[in-house]
């Protein structure tokens, strides 16, 4: 009887144990990731201005060590003090975000990217380069029925993106349009699988919202639309692929059926992104992360694996039975790992890409090269440690510290531009929205650190994993910004999260405030009236850039008129929404209308005299007059068209 009753004291104990390592295992793995995302926020605060400044200045190396410090510390301190100083706007954009119906939001995504990327793509139009003309030669050659081969070799280049581009180059042959179009459709299933991941991982439709916006309009994303980009392809993948993998958490225990199926779909999506970048054969990884913190068991998590894997094998193995036909061995994807390995790790390695090592590799035959290339990649690291670990550090300033590759490959390597001035503008515009993410995944780190382990839920833990996955990857390989470009989305809903955070802090202050003075509307208007004029501005520029490349309006003029047709826009919006104006139309268009002429009248003024006289480009021009003009029009509507009130509507819309 004794016997009897202690069994299941014993199946309890050992129950118990289990589930205390799953806890520890899960516990430690959530600090390790928060400690490594913590580092890499810093790491790439100080990695932008470094790398910007020694890129101008090879020999500043203090002058940059310095304004790379200065801002770690300056991030630091707008990450802590951002809820409380511009809180109350982050929460009106966060309302307004929430507003329209989830579906008019996410086609207005759509709408407003595949414009911002139409424009880029008219007034910057490029060649393609380097990997892209590559590519497209390669899949010209599948679809003329030819062999897979391009410079003496038959599978140095991974067969993924090409073979994606061969019914385009069928059609379209190397014509941009083909490709473009193709991105184009690649951005619509990012936009998409933003929201999807954002507002299923951390269970917040508005960080789904804000996720798809970021897509939308972010600078490399937009300047990478006119070259052809294998990125573009991972870009739109891996956001479904976490989704898949993270889809058991959504169905209940008697649905488990449903979350193999999700695998099924991991897994296919999987093999697809290894096909284009097979150094995600390891993906895989982010997958045991996920589950192990989720605490899954030892059986559950072998058996998701098993079937990711055996689903991207069914996926890769028709190309790796061509490579064996072609070689004679098994050739998984590709041949390039080994000579890429040992160019990034030899006595010339720079930590991005050189043409080849101090042994050249790349004159041996093809699987020769990739298998000497590796045995002399792991001699020399296994030989000079202290030099492999600095190199690391330096890789990892590399790939954290340029998020402008876009404007590389359209502007400069592309040939969309020959003006200095307009690429410097276009890596600055990308690189400060860069920084700001960096900030605002500060703030998310500072704002759930406090709550300890609770604050990080297994899915942002994993958000985070896959881009640490990429980040180590490149602390060993090549690096540079552009192989962070895949994990782009991931970094993005963190980010979104980070501004939910603010506001969710900003509303808070607000709700403790009862027995204290009501902050001044003035940052819910500004913030208010930025959203109008953002949206007035966009059709002002297509317009400027419209009127002026493809009509043959004199810049001046082609200014003035997007002004003009804006100001009606800014008008109704501001009428209604930010300052919800109670005078009549009659007597505040009147007012609104004598602002906006003088506005006309400064914008002309100031064109007139940045493109006339000081000779700066036309877009920069027009962007320093829309700031000067921007804070005119706020103060002039504010004090007199609009008449702003109490701040009463303000301070409900903040709470």
């Amino acid at each position: 009887m004794s016997m009897e009753a202690s069994r299941p004291d014993a199946g309890e104990a050992r129950s118990a144990g289990a589930t205390s390592l799953a806890g520890s295992v899960s516990a430690l793995l959530a600090l390790l990731v928060i400690g490594c995302m913590l580092l890499v926020a810093l790491e790439a605060l100080f990695a932008v201005p470094l790398l910007s400044i020694l890129t101008l200045w090879p020999d500043a190396g203090a002058a940059a060590t310095v304004a790379g410090a200065v801002m770690v510390c300056a991030g630091i301190f707008a990450a802590v003090l951002l809820p409380r100083l511009a809180g109350s706007w982050l929460a009106s954009v966060t309302d307004l975000i929430k507003a329209p119906p989830l579906r008019a939001w996410l086609l207005g995504m759509l709408l407003l990217g595949l414009v911002l990327r139409l424009v880029w793509v008219s007034v910057f139009p490029s060649v393609p380069a380097s990997d892209g003309a590559t590519y497209l030669q390669l899949a010209q050659s599948l679809a003329s029925g030819e062999p897979y081969e391009t410079a003496g070799t038959r599978a140095y280049w991974p067969p993924g993106y090409p073979l994606l581009l061969t019914p385009v180059v069928a059609i379209a042959g190397t014509a941009s349009w083909g490709y473009i179009g193709l991105n184009l459709v690649l951005f619509a299933f990012s936009v998409a699988g933003a929201y999807v991941l954002g507002a299923r991982a951390l269970g917040s439709e508005t960080v789904g919202r804000l996720a798809a916006l970021l897509v939308a309009v972010w600078p490399n994303l937009v300047m990478m639309s006119s070259v052809p980009a294998k990125e573009l392809v991972i870009v739109a993948l891996i956001p479904w692929w976490l989704v898949a993998v993270m889809a058991v958490d959504h169905h209940g225990p008697s649905e488990r059926s449903i979350a193999w199926r999700s695998m099924l779909g991991a897994g296919t999506l999987g093999g697809a992104a290894a096909l284009v970048q097979p150094s995600l054969l390891l993906l895989p990884a982010v997958l045991i992360l996920y589950d192990l913190l989720a605490r899954r068991g030892f059986w559950c998590l072998s058996a998701r694996l098993g079937v990711l894997l055996l689903c991207m094998a069914l996926v890769i193995v028709p190309w790796t039975a061509r490579n064996y036909a072609v070689f004679g061995e098994v050739v998984p994807i590709s041949t390039n790992g080994g000579s890429n390995l040992y160019r990034a790790n030899n006595p010339l390695a720079t930590g991005g890409y050189v043409a080849q090592g101090e042994v050249d590799v790349e004159s041996l035959p093809e699987l020769e090269s990739s298998s000497r290339g590796f045995e002399l990649a792991v001699d020399w690291i296994v030989n000079h440690p202290t030099a492999f670990l600095e190199l690391a550090v330096w890789k990892q300033v590399l790939f954290l510290g340029d998020d402008a590759n876009g404007a590389y490959e359209s502007l400069k390597r592309g040939g969309g531009t020959d003006s200095t001035a307009t690429y410097a503008l276009a890596k600055a515009a990308a690189n400060a929205a860069w920084l700001g993410a960096w900030v605002l995944l500060l703030l998310l780190l500072f704002r759930r650190l406090p709550l300890r382990l609770d604050g990080f839920s297994p899915p942002l833990l994993t958000l985070f994993g896959t881009f640490l996955y990429l980040w180590a990857l490149h602390s060993v390989f090549e690096s540079g910004g552009r192989y962070h470009v895949p994990a782009l989305i991931p970094l993005l809903i963190c980010t979104g999260a980070g501004v939910v955070d603010a506001a969710s802090r900003a509303k808070r202050l607000v709700g403790e405030s009862d027995n204290r003075e009501r902050p001044a509307p003035v940052l819910g208007e500004l913030a208010l009236f930025t959203v109008a004029g953002a949206i007035a501005t966009l059709l002002q520029f297509v317009i400027l850039i419209l009127l002026s490349t493809r009509g043959g309006v004199p810049v001046v003029l082609a200014s003035t008129i997007g002004y003009a047709a804006a100001a009606g826009l800014n008008y109704l919006l501001n009428y209604h929404l930010t300052f919800r104006a109670s005078r009549a139309h009659g007597s505040s268009a009147t007012r609104f209308a004598m602002v906006v002429l003088t506005g006309i009248g400064l914008n002309a003024l100031l064109m007139a005299l940045l493109t006339g006289i000081v000779g700066a480009p036309y877009l920069p021009a027009q962007a320093v007059t829309v700031v000067l003009v921007f804070i005119w029009n706020f103060a002039a509507h504010r004090a007199w068209s609009f008449q702003s009130g109490s701040g009463a509507s303000v301070a409900r819309r903040v709470q």
